[in-house]
């Protein structure tokens, strides 16, 4: 396996931080970051909807083309902007959102997360580092949805990844908070959702979301 030179990753977000855009790493799955991440997987973040047209200024004064995303031909639905890839001479590819965003169960178009999750996105979140690495993530419970929603609704598989990362989060977050904003998502089934997590059945949350009744 081939990995993008970490020292290229670093170098990114040390400019991303000093631009003062209001973004977000929003996944680091297994580590990955910065030093694992293999030739051409992406790096997604989120940047506030506000920034936008400053953020793709900074990725052409970086040297970074856009490119078309793989999702270019999906349907985004209540104003939902679409998402954009970035890729430079480095081998760095760049998923950008400017809103949270999961699959619908309808047609699988791409729907905006609640609000309050926007909201909480940005208000919450925090500067970690990864070795070298320093960046503004998702707060734990925040991140801990993402992930859930993204297993449940886009990829409808618990990955090892996830699997490991979910049951680490699950450890140290507002199981409140986390049940609230579930239940922005999945109505009554966030209570079921966390029952099953808390007991690993992961494989019953994919199977039985769809036919669950008690909304």
């Amino acid at each position: 396996m081939i990995f993008v030179k970490s020292e290229q990753i670093i170098n990114f977000f040390e400019k991303l931080n000093q631009s003062e855009i209001n973004y977000i790493l929003i996944r680091n799955i297994n580590s990955e970051l910065p030093n694992s991440l293999i030739i051409g997987k992406d790096i997604d973040i989120l940047v506030n909807k506000k920034d936008k047209k400053k953020f793709i200024e900074f990725m052409k004064n970086n040297n970074f083309v856009e490119i078309k995303h793989p999702f270019s031909q999906d349907k985004f639905l209540y104003n939902l902007d679409k998402f954009k890839m970035f890729k430079n001479d480095s081998n760095i590819l760049i998923d950008v959102c400017f809103q949270l965003a999961n699959r619908s169960t309808n047609l699988g178009e791409w729907i905006p997360l609640h609000k309050n999750i926007q909201e909480s996105s940005f208000k919450n979140k925090k500067f970690l580092k990864f070795g070298k690495l320093s960046c503004f993530c998702l707060s734990s419970e925040d991140e801990l949805v993402i992930l859930v929603s993204r297993s449940i609704l886009d990829k409808k598989n618990f990955q090892d990844g996830y699997i490991k990362r979910i049951e680490y989060l699950l450890e140290k977050t507002n199981k409140i908070e986390v049940k609230y904003k579930l239940s922005l998502i999945f109505f009554k089934y966030a209570l079921v959702i966390l029952q099953k997590l808390k007991n690993k059945e992961y494989s019953f949350i994919i199977n039985n979301y769809i036919s669950f009744k008690e909304y």
